[in-house]
């Protein structure tokens, strides 16, 4: 296959580890989890405000985020490693769960939390000007993000309609996001 020879050549002679970098997975992991939870969650591709008004309707999602949250938690109060995530992006937001303790921060606050973090990774080792070799370095925080990728998406039974998605929270109608997703469905099979 050209692409895989391609590939290998382009590596080797690019980065000095590079069998160790093929026989890794976690790239390959890290690229099909975020795919298929960008899909579901999030309407094909994920931002900022999706990620808020996504997480305003996860109350009581955060249950098997809680190790990944703790872990990154902890990081994230050195502030060498804040910064480096942030990568001079003021987060007041995200400061301000840094500050609490872990037992005073909402589910709400933990899965958006986390959904940075995942978002951070991923556009550290696949979009920014980083070798890919030094993903190891990290295999410990990419296995929590795929943890909690995976928790995510296993929480999203089925996904959210366009408009869910893209509807500010502020504008949502105070009902259920059962009820709203409901009402959604049935204002499409009308058209």
């Amino acid at each position: 296959m050209k692409n895989k020879v391609w590939i290998e050549r382009a590596v080797a002679q690019n980065f000095k580890d590079s069998e160790v970098l093929f026989n890794s997975k976690r790239g390959a992991e890290f690229l099909m989890t975020w795919s298929l939870l960008e899909s579901r969650c999030f309407g094909g591709y994920m931002t900022k405000d999706k990620i808020k008004n996504y997480t305003a309707n996860c109350v009581n999602c955060d249950n098997n985020l809680e190790t990944a949250f703790t872990h990154f938690h902890k990081r994230y109060q050195d502030g060498d490693k804040l910064h480096k995530l942030l990568n001079t992006e003021q987060n007041w937001w995200l400061e301000n769960v840094l500050s609490k303790s872990t037992e005073d921060v909402s589910s709400v606050e933990k899965t958006r939390f986390m959904l940075y973090v995942i978002d951070r990774y991923k556009n550290y080792m696949f979009e920014e000007n980083h070798e890919p070799a030094r993903w190891r370095s990290f295999d410990k925080e990419v296995d929590f993000c795929l943890n909690a990728m995976q928790d995510i998406y296993d929480y999203q039974q089925k996904p959210l309609s366009e408009t869910a998605i893209n509807t500010p929270v502020s504008n949502m109608p105070s009902i259920s996001l059962v009820s709203y997703i409901a009402l959604e469905e049935e204002s499409l099979r009308r058209k």
